[in-house]
């Protein structure tokens, strides 16, 4: 890691093992429960003047008989990304063919598993078109897990019937065999 200044010994870069980093990279991470801005003077939770200064309330924390609720919950990780980033991270688009068979090829090499010849990710992408990417993968996995099972390459068929249950599994109907 390089450094903008040089230290006072003169050095102007860090060797870190990656232990040694994250343990201090950790050490930056706030301790749960604690504010991350503490206010001071007149903003400080206790003042005899934070009245005059910070606006009141609204009524909108109140509920209908008009007692205040109890403390504002934590937004969930979702909602929050949402509000600050304006992504919404629980949306996503179904991937088209294209990006289904390159999902299929990724996957099914991923591991370094023997391959037959035959495989063929266009087809699997035409015949499951309502398959996501974490579909694909537990597909792949299935089959390679079939393969090995049967102690011999992943090929076509295995594929198929692997990617055929993970289809089933989903809730979708897919009575054809493979192409």
């Amino acid at each position: 890691m390089s450094l903008k200044r040089p230290l006072r010994d003169g050095r102007t870069e860090l060797a870190f093992t990656p232990v040694e980093f994250l343990r201090r990279l950790a050490t930056l991470i706030p301790p749960p429960r604690s504010h991350l801005t503490r206010f001071h003077g007149v903003f400080a939770p206790h003042h005899a003047l934070r009245a005059a200064v910070v606006p009141a309330e609204s009524s909108a924390s109140e509920d209908i008989a008009g007692t205040r609720a109890g403390p504002l919950r934590r937004l969930a990780w979702a909602a929050l990304m949402k509000r600050v980033f304006a992504i919404d991270v629980l949306s996503y688009a179904q991937p088209d063919e294209q990006e289904r068979a390159l999902l299929w090829k990724r996957m099914i090499t991923a591991d370094g598993a023997p391959l037959a010849r035959d495989i063929d990710e266009r087809a699997l992408s035409r015949q499951f078109p309502k398959m996501t990417g974490a579909n694909i993968r537990n597909a792949a996995l299935a089959a390679a897990f079939l393969a090995a099972a049967k102690q011999r390459k992943i090929d076509q068929a295995t594929l198929f019937a692997a990617a055929r249950g993970e289809y089933l599994a989903m809730g979708h109907v897919f009575s054809t065999g493979p192409l």
